[in-house]
């Protein structure tokens, strides 16, 4: 095998140029079907994009998302003597749901840094 059959075969694989090197002038043409599958390709992956951020933007809490929540609203009851109802009101209230299940997935890093940084029992007092 000498070094143009192997560079033909490689083309080949890789799809980087026509089956027939015979045709000199397709080499460098790109073919329309590859430009409007790269445009297409790229419409779709926007509007998944867009579409994922969208889910997620109303998408509730996962059940490991509302367990660690209700952890903290726990830990930190226990840690300022404050009824855990208080606590899990408060957060209901900043966040603007009714209860820990309906907080929006979006709010999950700042109720963690709120439970986090939370003082209730100087909140309460």
């Amino acid at each position: 095998m000498n070094e143009t059959d192997i560079k033909n075969k490689s083309a080949k694989i890789f799809s980087l140029q026509p089956p027939s090197s015979d045709k000199k002038d397709s080499v460098n043409k790109p073919k329309d079907h590859h430009k409007r599958d790269d445009n297409s390709f790229r419409l779709s992956l926007n509007n998944l994009s867009s579409n994922f951020n969208a889910l997620c933007a109303e998408e509730s809490l996962t059940g490991l998302e509302q367990t660690s929540i209700r952890s903290l609203v726990a830990y930190n009851a226990y840690i300022s003597g404050v009824n855990q109802e208080v606590i899990r009101s408060m957060v209901e209230t900043r966040f603007g749901a009714q209860e820990i299940a309906a907080i929006r997935r979006q709010d999950y890093d700042d109720v963690i840094r709120f439970l986090v940084d939370l003082k209730a029992n100087e909140a309460v007092n």
